[in-house]
């Protein structure tokens, strides 16, 4: 009875890694990484690692993130980051991340490094940076302790940790900044294929203009899109608002058929707090919520 047991628990496990594969190849059930819209305008770094240290401040930014609102299971990211300048053109950050969905975690440390090269006008400039992360894709424990003698549970959390590298670049002037960064290097260069094939982030293209209306008014439209590796790319426009620095408002439209809005309040000089809310698409999934804490020291 018990080896009748054994297997039906197996077979219950790989029919749940089956629905995780396929629901991820189908692009219903994505653990997207570097989804969150915090990164866009309160948290550039998340954006693109040149960013790391592009403000003369000490920055430390945390977030919570929660889509497919109402389901079990639902995908739930955190992360905390903090980033600074060094030297004259250096800056160096750490962002430290969890992305859970399903029965599946995947835990991310990422250090990274940029650099500034000036241009020819004093607000004008050229920036690059690179990332080095080191991160782990295990299911869940409670996947673990329901059946520890499992061979499908055990080979897929026995992989250990794993390594991958980002790159990124962006121009900045006064009035408007153009942004591109590779993410996960090891998938421009390899196809083979995971035990459990995560869908990742490969390219994230983004750029912005500047308006100031009002001395207490800016208005910054912004455009990005992003590509993955099993679903299809996800394009965004929309347009942050901020009023004297403290109050802001931000609404985006997605080509999966979204919409998002966020609101942020700078408590003081060195703290601001931000909400989004994410619609659902027309197949009633993908309603999202984040809550962003930012402090500059």
């Amino acid at each position: 009875m018990k080896a009748i047991k054994l297997n039906i628990h197996s077979v219950r496990y790989l029919a749940c890694l089956s629905l995780v594969i396929l629901t991820t190849v189908t692009g219903h059930a994505q653990l997207h990484y570097n989804t969150t819209a915090s990164q866009f305008f309160r948290n550039r770094y998340m954006l693109n690692p040149a960013y790391a240290g592009s403000d003369s401040s000490l920055r430390i930014y945390g977030l919570i993130n929660r889509s497919w609102l109402g389901f079990d299971g639902t995908p739930t990211t955190f992360k905390l980051s903090a980033d600074r300048h060094i030297g004259n053109n250096g800056g160096a950050g750490l962002l430290v991340a969890t992305d859970e969905a399903g029965i599946l975690r995947r835990t991310q440390v990422s250090l990274s490094y940029s650099y500034k090269i000036p241009m020819t006008r004093e607000d004008e400039y050229f920036r690059m940076g690179m990332s080095v992360s080191g991160y782990w894709e295990q299911l869940k424990p409670s996947v673990v302790n329901e059946e520890p003698n499992d061979p499908v549970v055990q080979s897929f959390n026995e992989k250990g940790m794993r390594f991958e590298g980002d790159f990124g670049a962006y121009y900045h002037n006064r009035k408007y900044f153009i942004s591109a960064t590779m993410f996960n290097l090891g998938k421009w260069f390899s196809d083979l294929p995971d035990i459990l094939p995560v869908d990742l982030e490969t390219l994230r293209l983004a750029g912005g203009y500047t308006f100031t209306p009002d001395e207490n008014v800016t208005i910054q439209p912004l455009i990005a899109a992003q590509f993955y590796t099993k679903t299809p790319w996800l394009f965004r426009a929309g347009a942050e608002a901020t009023y004297n620095g403290r109050v802001s408002a931000s609404l985006f439209w997605l080509n999966n058929k979204t919409i998002q809005a966020g609101c942020g309040l700078k408590i003081s000089d060195g703290c601001e707090v931000n909400l989004f809310y994410g619609t659902s698409n027309p197949q009633r999934a993908g309603e999202m919520m984040e809550l962003g804490l930012g402090l500059s020291l």
